[in-house]
């Protein structure tokens, strides 16, 4: 990604990375994963957490678009003049999961 940005005079910047979530939208997964957990199956909840935290998301699944969720964060800071820029990582929080693995990307 390359982007060019300009201003007039200089600006403080705010680079917002979400935190750690789920990065495929997949309701039955996310479903299979809540009822492996009251059951206890961990064999089946870590199943089910490949798929929510792949990278890339199975055919059919779309990727969760959460380079939005921070924007109320941005807004007082953009209001003061502050450059906020807030983007998706999915990859990222792939790569980190299980929240053990892939720290050092982050």
């Amino acid at each position: 990604m390359r982007r060019r940005l300009r201003w007039l005079r200089p600006r403080p910047l705010t680079v917002q990375l979400r935190s750690r979530h789920e990065t495929c939208a997949d309701r039955a997964a996310a479903d299979a994963r809540d009822a492996a957990e009251q059951a206890g199956d961990r064999d089946a909840y870590a199943a089910a957490g490949q798929k929510l935290f792949g990278w890339f998301c199975a055919g059919g699944t779309r990727p969760i678009a959460d380079e939005r969720g921070y924007d109320s964060l941005g807004e007082e800071p953009a209001g003061r003049g502050l450059i906020v820029v807030s983007f998706r990582a999915n990859g990222i929080n792939a790569s980190s999961a299980p929240p053990h693995r892939g720290q050092g990307i982050r």
